[in-house]
This record gives C-alpha cells, sequence and structure tokens, in this order.
C-alpha cells in the first residue's frame, strides 16, 4: 500500500498522462500542477493509484493519480447540491388561554383539518 493520506500528496507535483490532458480538453477542465489543497482521498488501491474528489466552482471534479503524481485521467463527478435544511412549520393556536402547538410535518391531516375549521 502507498501513501494513503491526501496530506501526502500535496507537495508532490503531478505531470499529466496522453489521456489525461485529452480529457482535460474535452471536458474543458483546468490541468492543475498540484493536488488543491480541500481534495479529499476516496479510495487507494493496492497497485498505487488513488482516486481524490474535490470541488471546483459549482462541479465534483475527480482525479485519479498514481504514485509518482503521474494523472491517469480526471473527470467531472457532478453539480454540487448545496443541503438546506427544511423550515419547521408550527402553527399556534389559542384554546381557552392555552397555547397549542401543532406540528404539521409529524401530523399531516391536522393541517387539512385546521384549514376545514377555518373556512367554516
Amino acid at each position: 500500500m502507498y501513501e494513503v493520506s491526501t496530506l501526502d500528496w500535496f507537495d508532490v507535483p503531478l505531470v499529466y498522462s496522453d489521456h489525461a490532458i485529452l480529457r482535460a480538453e474535452e471536458r474543458d477542465m483546468k490541468i492543475y500542477s498540484y493536488l488543491p489543497v480541500a481534495s479529499e482521498l476516496l479510495k487507494c488501491k493496492d497497485d498505487g493509484s488513488c482516486t481524490f474528489k474535490f470541488i471546483e466552482g459549482d462541479m465534483y471534479i475527480v482525479i485519479v493519480v498514481i504514485k509518482g503524481g503521474r494523472v491517469l485521467t480526471l473527470y467531472p463527478a457532478g453539480y454540487v447540491v448545496p443541503k438546506v435544511k427544511a423550515k419547521k412549520v408550527r402553527r399556534k393556536k389559542i384554546i381557552k388561554g392555552k397555547v397549542k402547538e401543532y406540528r404539521y410535518e409529524k401530523y399531516p391531516f391536522l393541517e387539512i383539518q385546521s384549514e376545514i375549521y377555518d373556512y367554516a
């Protein structure tokens, strides 16, 4: 097993194979001199090839590197989707001086029921 930590690869200059250069030109991708600092090690095989993933703009980029910093290929691996937490919808209702709270994500039928009573 070769270097299995991402930190071991940051100071290794990348040398691109002919295949990697052609693929980068076809896919309109940058050619990196060094592995980006924010890259993540996905997997490392016994033959010494390691796969790294990092974010460039709004795309995930995957680079396959072998020992010595030789890049076999690089390709886009999809768009970055921002993580947005769903807002919890709660409705408060005052009944006989007490505040009653409804959680519609847990009991969705209450929303329909309250709309029917509000309409009437």
